[in-house]
C-alpha cells in the first residue's frame, strides 16, 4: 500500500497582497469616518448660536449660551408704572447681553461670517474678515459678559460691556475689556460697533 502524503499548498503572493489592500482600505474608511465625526462635532459646537431675537437669560462662556426663547414672553403689567418700565428695560437689556453672547461666540472663533447675523448693516460695512480675526497669537480662548447697560433710552442703544481672555502656548495670557454698542431695531437686536475699553 502506498502512503500519500499531504503537502499544504504554500501561499500564493497574490493572495496576501490582496488581503493587504483590503486590510488598508477598511483602515482608510475607518480613519476618514472617524475624522468626519470629529469634524462635524467641532462644526456642530462652532454653529451652537442662540438666535439674536430672543431676550432672556445669558452663559457667561462661549460654550454654552443658555438663551431661553420662551422667557421673551413679558409679564403682566401691575398698576405700578414704574414696574413696567423696569420689566421693558430688564427685558431689552437680556437682549442685548443675549446677542452680545452670540457675537462674542463668532469673535472668538474669528468668524465675521458667524458674526453677521448678529451686526448692524453699517458695521458689517465697516468689517472685514481679517480685521476681524485679528493675529493668531496669543489665542482668544473664552469671554465673560461682565454687565449690561441702557447708552441711550430713546434710541434704544444698550452697551454690554465683554471681557476676552487670551492664552499662549495654552497658558493664560491676560484679557481685554470691550464695549459692544447694540441697537434694537423693530424685532431683534444687533451689534453697532466693538470698542477697546
Amino acid at each position: 500500500m502506498e502512503e500519500f502524503e499531504y503537502k499544504k499548498p504554500k501561499p500564493s503572493g497574490d493572495r496576501e497582497k490582496k488581503l493587504i489592500i483590503i486590510l488598508l482600505a477598511v483602515i482608510t474608511v475607518l480613519l476618514i469616518a472617524i475624522l468626519i465625526i470629529v469634524i462635524k462635532k467641532r462644526s456642530d459646537t462652532a454653529n451652537n448660536l442662540v438666535s439674536p431675537t430672543a431676550t432672556a437669560g445669558y452663559s457667561p462662556t462661549y460654550y454654552s449660551p443658555t438663551v431661553s426663547p420662551t422667557a421673551s414672553k413679558t409679564k403682566t403689567a401691575t398698576a405700578t408704572p414704574g414696574a413696567t418700565a423696569t420689566e421693558d428695560t430688564d427685558s431689552a437689556l437680556n437682549g442685548a447681553k443675549a446677542v452680545a453672547t452670540n457675537f462674542m461666540n463668532a469673535y472668538i472663533f474669528r468668524s465675521l461670517e458667524k458674526a453677521m447675523p448678529y451686526m448692524t448693516d453699517a458695521f458689517i460695512a465697516g468689517s472685514n474678515q481679517e480685521g476681524f480675526a485679528g493675529t493668531s497669537s496669543p489665542s482668544r480662548d473664552r469671554f465673560d459678559i461682565l454687565s449690561a447697560s441702557v447708552k441711550d433710552k430713546a434710541a434704544q442703544v444698550y452697551q454690554v460691556k465683554t471681557r476676552v481672555y487670551y492664552t499662549l502656548n495654552g497658558q493664560d495670557s491676560g484679557s481685554e475689556d470691550f464695549n459692544l454698542d447694540v441697537v434694537k431695531s423693530a424685532t431683534k437686536y444687533l451689534v453697532s460697533n466693538m470698542s477697546a475699553v
